[in-house]
């Protein structure tokens, strides 16, 4: 408690480079003498983003200026800055938003479907659809999987559309099925999202 604060004892340069810092934040911030950073390599300014709202561990964001740290390893001379941030910590304080409902399931028939199905689930991603694997195992259980989460389509993947490399899509509104090539299932699954409900 009773040592020198170092932000008491900063040559000309330092201490006008410092109020620059301060003068142009535009959040509100507190003057911290006794932060505890890696002091070993950080030169001129060190911070911490902090809340509220999580107790004892509220430090969610914590950095500052390391000009020397590139070149003590090797590189070249490179004033520079850098933080670290809690990603769990910053999840913790978001809004609670509900996950999208999905629109098409993913029915993998057989062991030898289930890695190509998890290949089928993240195309479906890719291209924009909120998509879910059913899991494996019985198809019994699994259409109840897609029944219970209301999808408008099912792609189901099993020894023929492996060998084939093409989808069955079952239109979940009437039970119509259909056998294509991966592109027009998406174009297939896009129209039954949309309710246009269009023969490919």
């Amino acid at each position: 408690a009773e040592a020198p604060e170092m932000v008491r004892h900063l040559c000309g340069d330092c201490d006008a480079h410092f109020a620059a810092i301060t003068d142009g934040l535009a959040i509100p911030f507190t003057l911290n003498p006794r932060i505890v950073r890696g002091l070993d390599y950080y030169n001129r300014t060190a911070f911490e983003i902090v809340t509220d709202q999580l107790g004892a561990q509220g430090t969610v964001i914590a950095g500052g200026r390391y000009d020397g740290l590139v070149e003590s390893l090797g590189g070249p001379s490179t004033p520079a800055i850098g933080f670290a941030m809690g990603l769990e910590r910053i999840a913790l304080m978001l809004d609670e938003v509900a996950p999208a409902a999905p629109q098409v399931a993913v029915v993998a028939m057989g062991d030898a479907a289930i890695a190509p199905s998890l290949r089928a689930v993240e195309r479906l991603r890719a291209a924009g659809f909120s998509a879910i694997h059913c899991g494996g195992g019985g198809g019994k259980r699994q259409f109840k999987v897609a029944n219970r989460e209301r999808v408008a389509a099912v792609v189901i993947l099993g020894d023929d559309e492996i060998a084939s490399g093409y989808w069955s899509v079952r239109n979940m509104a009437d039970g119509s099925q259909t056998q294509v090539a991966a592109d027009a299932a998406l174009a297939r699954i896009r129209a039954l999202v949309s309710g246009e409900d269009q023969p490919c």
